[in-house]
């Protein structure tokens, strides 16, 4: 214009104006003792209604349709009285459109003057000179960077015109999901923004009243107190969050009987009372055989006995078939074989009573009657045990058996009565008791 080349407005600068906009007025790096009114660079503005902060230094007015503004509120020209930034809209049929800051033509390119005018729908107002300038998506139309024709984009001046409330789900690459005034968006999620102090966690200078600046990958956020993180757009304490313990997503699972806690950034269980922490597990001390009256106490092994935990102490809990525990000891196990044991035949301290001429004995777990060897039970009755003398002519070798009138029973046998006596041959008969047949056939000694 008039053959010299405007000036275009550093983009940097434009972008503080619009960051400013969007925080509503928030504190620069640099910013210590809150002003209230304009001040030198650096100084943190309180501005008056109906005025907004630019580039932390001065507080302009917010202008709407035909309203004199700066073509760039960030430079050195501060134009006339009453000039300031768009921040008005019009509404065409429901769908509000923004002001932008078109230079007036007869002031001249380099007067920083223009007039609030209606623009395109979608139009943000920041210069460009290509599609290399702009952020978000858009696209350098005419020297400005706009949304294509037909977007969802309402903006004013910089920021979303229905801006997402604090938790609200945000893009920063999509101002149609941008945050409101005050907010802006970390980790997907509406914050309200701050300045971190040189120490993360501490106030930060006019940023966060009574509560505390968290330094984020994407600048301060304003949380309550005792918060250090930021994880998905919500302030916490990642020393004692158990769904971001030690860090943003790392969840802690709970163990069985137990409830899942941090502690200083590292998970760990909470066991349910009455269960007690060995190793990392939650154990009942009172009957875990492992862990029995304290962690790392292993019941014992016992012979033929299984042993188990019974009010933190070891106990025989079961026996190996036919075994018993009759001494109720430990060391021992279950000492008895039921299936043999005479004094134990069956069950503890049921003993096989000695009866008359028989043996005491055990035999499956009960007690037979055993008789002695020449004596049998033949009128079986257990009381008078082996009652019958197999050496008897009425029970000879067994009961029943009757020797003959003109026998006897010896040996359990029964023989005749007639034998010969010494000296006489044995061919005529059996000899005499206490004799036996010699080589010639004769009864001697």
């Amino acid at each position: 214009m008039h053959g010299t080349k405007r000036t275009k407005p550093g983009l940097s600068a434009i972008r503080k104006a619009v960051m400013v906009l969007v925080l509503g007025g928030g504190c620069s790096p640099q910013c210590s003792v809150p002003a209230s009114s304009d001040g030198d660079a650096g100084a943190c503005l309180a501005c008056d209604g109906g005025t907004v902060s630019v580039c932390y230094n001065r507080c302009l007015p917010v202008v709407s349709t035909g309203g004199l503004c700066l073509v760039d509120p960030c430079g050195t020209t501060t134009g006339p009285t009453g000039a300031g930034v768009c921040g008005g809209a019009v509404d065409d049929g429901g769908q509000h459109k923004p002001l932008r800051c078109v230079p007036d033509s007869d002031a001249g390119m380099e007067s920083n003057v223009g007039h609030c005018e209606e623009g395109a729908l979608g139009e943000l107002q920041m210069g460009c000179t290509n599609d290399s300038d702009c952020d978000h998506g858009t696209k350098c139309v005419t020297g400005t960077c706009s949304y294509p024709s037909g977007s969802q984009t309402l903006t004013l001046t910089g920021f979303c015109r229905h801006g997402s409330g604090e938790g609200a789900a945000c893009s920063a690459d999509n101002p149609c999901l941008a945050c409101a005034p005050g907010l802006t968006c970390v980790g997907g999620h509406c914050v309200r923004a701050c300045v971190p102090s040189a120490a993360v966690g501490t106030v930060g200078a006019c940023a966060c009243a009574g509560e505390s600046c968290v330094s984020t990958n994407n600048g301060g956020v304003c949380c309550p107190p005792g918060s250090n993180a930021v994880c998905r757009g919500a302030c916490t304490n990642t020393m004692v969050d158990v769904g971001n313990c030690g860090g943003c997503g790392t969840v802690c699972t709970a163990g069985a009987n137990a409830s899942a806690a941090c502690t200083d950034g590292a998970c760990r269980n909470v066991c349910t009372p009455g269960y007690t922490n060995c190793g990392g597990t939650c154990v009942d001390i009172t009957s875990d055989p492992a862990n029995c009256g304290g962690c790392g106490v292993a019941v014992p092994v016992a012979p033929n006995a299984v042993v188990g935990c019974m009010h933190g102490m070891p106990r025989i809990t079961g026996c190996s078939p036919t075994f018993l525990d009759c001494d109720g000891r430990l060391s021992d196990g279950c000492e008895i074989d039921s299936q043999s044991d005479v004094n134990n035949c069956g069950g503890c301290r049921h003993s096989c009573t000695p009866l008359p001429n028989s043996t005491p004995t055990c035999v499956n777990g009960v007690c037979p009657l055993v008789c002695t060897m020449g004596f049998a039970d033949c009128d079986h009755r257990l009381f008078d045990g082996c009652e019958a003398n197999l050496n008897n002519g009425l029970n000879c070798g067994s009961c029943g058996i009757v020797c003959g009138g003109m026998q006897s029973c010896v040996s359990m046998t029964c023989e005749n009565n007639y034998c010969a006596p010494a000296h006489v041959s044995c061919l005529t008969g059996p000899c005499c008791y206490g004799l036996h047949c010699d080589a010639y056939f004769n009864c001697n000694l």
